[in-house]
């Protein structure tokens, strides 16, 4: 389901320790929230395997129709967007204000959830853009760091070939 390289640049994008966190060391909340979502997302993908090739094939037929292709990006980004931006902004508020990471944590861990099966579940058009949305679910509290990674490719200067 991921590409383990991707993910692998996704999780580089954490510094080490506690996820980046400047004011906690590594052990204490950050990690425990990290591990309750990432438990989760887990426990969740095993229910799910088999239900992702079925609404990916069923979807990609469906949006062979060009008004249903107009339709479903429509309401995909009317979702979509709300839940991962408010991965982002928890995240972003967790960094800055340590007091009140306990009711963002009861707030976003749910959140990632939802927006992790709501990932998993919908298709995309490029297997890059659906790793990134899983890895800003599962990342929480440390989403803002992820959408916030240069995710360009990097720029190529041709090969001795090109000459």
């Amino acid at each position: 389901m991921h590409s383990k390289g991707a993910l692998w640049r996704a999780r580089r994008a954490l510094p080490p320790g506690s996820g980046g966190s400047q004011h906690l060391q590594p052990g204490e909340e950050p990690t425990r929230t990290n591990l309750v979502v990432k438990t989760l997302t887990g426990a969740c993908s095993i229910p799910l395997l088999p239900l992702v090739p079925v609404t990916t094939f069923s979807l990609r037929w469906l949006l062979a129709i060009p008004p249903l292709r107009m339709v479903y990006a429509l309401v995909m980004s009317m979702v979509s967007i709300p839940l991962l931006g408010s991965l982002v902004l928890l995240s972003r508020t967790w960094d800055r204000a340590p007091v009140l990471r306990l009711p963002l944590a009861l707030v976003g861990v749910p959140i990632a959830l939802i927006s992790y099966v709501f990932v998993v579940l919908t298709t995309t058009h490029s297997r890059g853009e659906k790793i990134l949305k899983l890895a800003i679910c599962e990342a929480f509290p440390f989403s803002h760091r992820i959408a916030e990674w240069d995710w360009s490719p990097a720029p190529s200067f041709g090969t001795a070939g090109d000459r």
